[in-house]
């Protein structure tokens, strides 16, 4: 991706994160947490990858998103903060390895919620890399967190209808922008 394009990108999520929060104070209620820490992902699909056209959204060649994440937005917000977001306990104990190595602030977002577990113990972490778990071409379904083993299993019923869903575990989405 060219420097000019990001800028654009990294434009357009300021200008969502400060409508966001307007929004928010003018209603006087919601959790902003949620909307702001996909701002990258979203903006990134929507503006770079996917194919839209907003002026005709029942497109049949239009491009679909399922989004499910984590709460990750307060860390987010600190300038440079790095935040990471396991699926499970295996997961986690491979990312506190790869996060002791790593340069920087960072925030490993834990659950107490107890999962299946998707990795196995080879399972490696690789910080700022997505990791594909099931290949699909109908639908790419990203996840982050515990709630990934809900998105798996989502997988699984769309396969039933047909629709062959793809999967990707966002285990650090602030370097999404970066990465395509």
């Amino acid at each position: 991706m060219n420097t000019e394009i990001e800028m654009e990108l990294n434009r357009k999520c300021r200008q969502f994160r400060n409508d966001l929060m307007d929004l928010l104070y003018a209603i006087q209620t919601g959790h902003p947490g949620g909307s702001l820490s996909c701002t990258e992902i979203l903006t990134t699909l929507y503006f770079n990858i996917m194919k839209v056209k907003p002026d005709n959204p029942k497109w049949e060649e239009r491009d679909r998103l399922i989004l499910s994440k984590g709460h990750a937005a307060p860390m987010r917000a600190i300038p440079g903060m790095t935040v990471v977001s396991v699926a499970h306990s295996v997961a986690a104990e491979k990312a506190v390895f790869a996060l002791a190595d790593y340069e920087g602030p960072v925030y490993l977002r834990l659950s107490r919620a107890e999962v299946p577990a998707i990795y196995d113990k080879g399972h490696f972490f690789e910080i700022g890399k997505g990791v594909v778990l099931k290949e699909g071409i109908d639908v790419t379904l990203i996840a982050t967190g515990t709630v990934l083993y809900n998105v798996m299993k989502a997988a699984e019923l769309l396969e039933k209808e047909g629709i062959r869903a793809e999967v990707v575990d966002i285990q650090q989405f602030s370097q999404l922008i970066r990465n395509y």
